[in-house]
């Protein structure tokens, strides 16, 4: 047996998984398919928006007159300079969180390539066969923290036109100026109002009746007024059903109330919900 646990995924649930298995005395390895170690979290999601987040409040609240007596001014946004600011914090925290915690544990291996879990075991192994490129590794449990990635929906030219989805959005080399945002959901919202502080023209398309349809009424009505009073467009009740290049522009056709029409943008931000990292484990 080569360890006791196996974890395919090296973000935070399989790192956690690790340490854990670890301080109970087991051996565990992490496997991790990606060139860097860290997964979703520090990598492609919440530290890389929450940065972005706070930059744009900073530019937004120094573009804003305070009631008090604070004019605005007008800051310089050097957008390139953003992007670096971002990927600094990240390339530390995935050293000092993840790499660094790992050489601490002496029994936890981190193994680098692609896992697929393997049949054909006898029945009286009680291991779980796992093949890392070339090598043939057994554990006894395995756990699979491979965690998610934007989904794309079958909109007819949507993936043509080079949409974004909320990992490409965060590292666009120029900000666009103006913006498709289909997806009134928290990721949609929180991205959009952040481009939209960076000066961005904002327009968000929702399929339901409301944005946050998941979540409370008074919430979703309250945080509705409030992005529009920032200037963001929020469309709820609309259909996406094509979407094209016309030169410059992305132009997607919509349909709402037995209506359609189309909405025209720079680019489009597909902000519609995750699916899962299994493609390629062998699970089937």
């Amino acid at each position: 047996m080569d360890y006791d646990l196996l974890i395919i995924g090296s973000g935070g649930a399989g790192m956690a998984a690790a340490i854990r298995a670890s301080e109970l005395g087991a051996r565990a390895a992490i496997v991790e398919a990606a060139n860097v170690v860290g997964g979703t979290c520090v990598n492609v999601g919440c530290i890389q928006s929450k940065h972005l987040i706070e930059a744009a409040h900073h530019f937004h609240s120094a573009r804003s007159r305070y009631p008090a007596g604070i004019g605005a001014c007008s800051p310089t946004l050097v957008w390139r300079e953003v992007l670096l600011a971002k990927q600094t914090v990240v390339e530390r925290l995935r050293q000092e969180k993840y790499l660094d915690v790992l050489e601490a544990y002496q029994n936890i291996t981190l193994l680098r390539g692609r896992a697929v879990l393997e049949s054909g075991a006898a029945q009286e192994d009680v291991a779980i066969r796992v093949r890392v490129r070339q090598e043939l590794v057994r554990a006894r449990k395995v756990i699979i923290a491979t965690g998610t990635a934007p989904a794309m929906p079958p909109i007819p030219g949507l993936r043509e036109i080079g949409a974004l989805d909320s990992t490409t959005a965060m590292v666009m080399p120029e900000l666009p100026a103006s913006l498709l945002v289909v997806g009134g959901g928290s990721i949609g919202l929180e991205l959009g109002q952040a481009f939209a502080r960076f000066g961005v023209r904002v327009v968000v398309l929702e399929l339901e009746d409301r944005i946050l349809s998941t979540g409370d009424q008074d919430v979703s009505a309250a945080l509705a007024a409030a992005l529009e009073a920032e200037g963001l467009e929020i469309r709820t009740g609309v259909r996406v059903t094509q979407a094209a290049r016309r030169g410059s522009e992305v132009v997607l056709t919509v349909e709402r109330a037995g209506m359609s029409g189309e909405v025209h943008a720079e680019q489009v931000l597909v902000a519609t919900g995750r699916q899962p990292n299994t493609a390629d484990l062998g699970l089937e």
